[in-house]
């Protein structure tokens, strides 16, 4: 039995922009502000300071010349429905 395709998504206008200021109003971080990154229009997630931060951790790998397990710490996206503009707030 074959799986039917899903259509992809009709692309919804987005209206945040690079450095705007956008506070979110769901998720855990609810009720904080911080500044667009980047917007990806594809998948309607937004890059915001300070606001998804996800920590991803290495090993040591002698092959990639890495020494020592490090820790980074990012941004992980936010969908643009959970952020207000800031003539909204």
């Amino acid at each position: 039995m074959a799986l039917a395709r899903r259509k992809p998504a009709e692309p919804v206008r987005i209206q945040l922009k690079k450095n705007d200021q956008v506070r979110v109003i769901s998720g855990r971080d609810k009720g904080k502000s911080g500044r667009v990154l980047s917007v990806d229009s594809r998948t309607n997630k937004a890059l915001v300071e300070h606001i998804a931060m996800v920590k991803r951790h290495t090993r040591p790998n002698p092959s990639k010349q890495i020494k020592e397990g490090k820790s980074a710490v990012g941004f992980a996206g936010t969908h643009v429905y959970f952020c207000l503009l800031p003539w909204s707030f």
